[in-house]
């Protein structure tokens, strides 16, 4: 017989169905992974070919690499981005 190696433990689905799901907070380790995202925003609004051609707004693409990135690192950092900064 053959074992599997498992990283986690098995939960049963009852033990999670009453347990309340606590909020994050926003830190400064969100807003240093932000500040990342608008530099990756940045390079790739400056290297987009629709932007060089202009079929697109510099300003548009920025936004929208920006949010995507900072999404893809930290959901908290991505809503800040997109409603506070932004103004989605």
């Amino acid at each position: 017989m053959q074992t599997k190696m498992a990283l986690a433990a098995p939960v049963a689905a009852s033990e999670l169905g009453g347990a309340q799901v606590k909020k994050s907070r926003p830190s400064p380790g969100h807003f240093i992974l932000m500040g990342h995202a608008m530099l990756y925003g940045i390079v790739s609004a400056s290297t987009n070919a629709k932007v060089l051609c202009g079929e697109e707004s510099w300003t548009n693409c920025f936004k929208q690499c920006s949010t995507e990135a900072a999404d893809a690192i930290t959901p908290v950092g991505g809503f800040l981005l997109k409603e506070k900064v932004f103004g989605h």
